[in-house]
C-alpha cells in the first residue's frame, strides 16, 4: 500500500546550517503521528515540506503518491497561529467558508454546496452554535476548533497540525486532542507539538525530530530517547486524562 506521507533521504539547510539530515519517514492511511523536538530541530521545516511550500536539497517527499504541491486541495492545514488579527471583523462562519475557496475560483459566491460543507465541518468541530460570532470574541479553545473547521472544510484526505495547542489551556488541549482522535477514524493525522507526554496519550507513532529522525511507538519512549533528542537537561512528566 502506497503511503499516505513518504519522506525517503530529505535533507535540507537554511544557508550553512543543516535542518533536516537524511530524514526517513513513512505515514500510512489512518495513522496519527506526532513530530516532537526541540526548537530549531526541523519540524515546521518537515511540514512545510508537506505542504509543498519546500522542497528538499536532496532526498524525496510524496503526498498520497504525487509530489506535495500536486496533493495541495488534498491536505487540511491548522497552523499554529490564525493568519488573520483576531480584532478582524469577520464571524466564525465566514472563516471556515474560507475552507471552500480554491485557487481558480477567488471571485465567485459560496454556493449551496459550499454552506453545507461548512455546516457539516462546524457541526463536527462543535462550533456550528458560534457561526454567526465574531471571532474576537471567542476563547482560544474556541478559536482552534474553528481552524479545525476551516481545514475540514477543505474536504481533506489527510490533516496536518502545527502546534494546534501552544496557547490554550490544559482543558481545552485535551477537548482539542479528543477530536482529532475522533476524526483520526476517517483521517490521516500529523501534529506538531511541543508536549511529548501529553500527545503519546493519543498519537499511534512519535517521531522524534532533531535534524535526524527516530520514529517510535508510543510505548517506547523513554528517558534515554528524550535525552538524545532534547539533550540531557530533560524531564519526562507522564500525563493521563480521565
Amino acid at each position: 500500500m502506497t503511503p499516505a506521507i513518504s519522506a525517503q533521504d530529505v535533507c535540507f539547510q537554511y544557508g550553512a546550517s543543516t535542518v533536516l539530515d537524511k530524514v526517513c519517514l513513512d505515514i500510512h492511511e489512518r495513522d496519527f503521528i506526532g513530530i516532537v523536538g526541540p526548537n530549531g530541530g526541523g519540524k515546521s521545516t518537515l511540514l512545510k515540506m508537506m505542504l509543498g511550500l519546500l522542497q528538499p536539497d536532496t532526498g524525496t517527499i510524496s503526498v498520497l503518491g504525487q509530489t506535495p504541491a500536486r496533493a495541495a486541495q488534498q491536505i487540511g492545514y491548522v497552523p499554529q497561529y490564525a493568519g488573520f488579527a483576531r480584532d478582524f471583523p469577520i464571524t466564525v462562519e465566514h472563516v471556515v467558508l474560507q475552507g471552500r475557496l480554491k485557487p481558480q475560483r477567488w471571485f465567485q459566491r459560496f454556493n449551496a454546496s459550499d454552506r453545507r460543507i461548512a455546516e457539516q465541518a462546524m457541526q463536527e468541530t462543535d462550533v456550528y452554535t458560534l457561526r454567526k460570532r465574531a471571532v474576537d470574541a471567542l476563547s482560544g479553545g474556541q478559536l482552534q476548533r474553528v481552524m479545525i473547521a476551516r481545514a475540514l472544510a477543505t474536504e481533506p484526505k489527510l490533516l496536518l497540525l502545527d502546534e494546534p495547542t501552544a496557547s490554550i489551556d490544559m482543558r481545552a488541549e485535551k477537548n482539542i486532542f479528543d477530536l482529532l482522535k475522533q476524526l483520526n477514524e476517517r483521517l490521516t493525522i500529523v501534529v506538531v507539538s511541543h508536549d511529548i507526554g501529553f500527545i503519546s496519550d493519543y498519537v499511534n507513532r512519535i517521531a522524534c525530530l532533531n535534524r535526524e529522525l527516530i520514529c517510535h511507538d508510543t510505548a517506547a519512549i523513554d528517558a534515554a530517547t528524550l535525552e538524545r533528542i532534547y539533550g540531557k537537561h530533560v524531564h519526562a512528566i507522564a500525563h493521563h486524562h480521565h
